[in-house]
């Protein structure tokens, strides 16, 4: 027979220096990076110039370095866990020929998931948008044109 009991506590990334900043490389070496696609995300433009839409409406050219959004913090190096196990085996000789085995187990195990926000990826704005105001849809899309 045994018995058993397991705990462990979350551990975010942000708890750790080395994992807090999603990792990437640039002209001087590796530096912090981050996603494009989650808040604030960006938009694409005729031409190909990247957008930032803030909480006003306003647009502004998009900058990598300050506005990628840094997913590395919220998602788990360990995720907290509890586990519980029980398991007992018994066997009975009722006479030479005959035995009786049998075995009884309990195991839970409990544990949370959790990864960054994803991002949207690839919305076509060359679509009417049918609702966004007009002003709004003449920035993002860079026309004058509203269909």
């Amino acid at each position: 027979m045994y018995a058993g009991f397991k705990q462990d506590d979350a551990l975010l990334q942000s708890e750790r220096d080395f994992t807090a900043c999603a990792l990437g490389s640039s002209a001087a070496g590796f530096a912090c990076a981050g996603s494009s696609t989650s808040f604030p995300g960006f938009f694409l433009v005729k031409g190909g110039a990247k957008t930032v839409a803030d909480a006003a409406g306003n647009t502004r050219n998009y900058v990598g370095a300050t506005d990628a959004f840094n997913y590395g913090p919220i998602n788990y190096l360990q995720r907290p866990s509890n586990r519980y196990v029980f398991n007992a085996t018994a066997n009975y000789e009722i006479n030479d020929t005959v035995q009786v085995y049998s075995s009884i187990g309990f195991h839970n195990d409990h544990t949370i998931a959790q990864i960054a926000p994803s991002g949207l990826f690839a919305l076509d704005l060359s679509a009417p948008m049918r609702f966004a105001s007009r002003t709004r849809c003449c920035r993002l899309t860079g026309s004058a044109s509203w269909a």
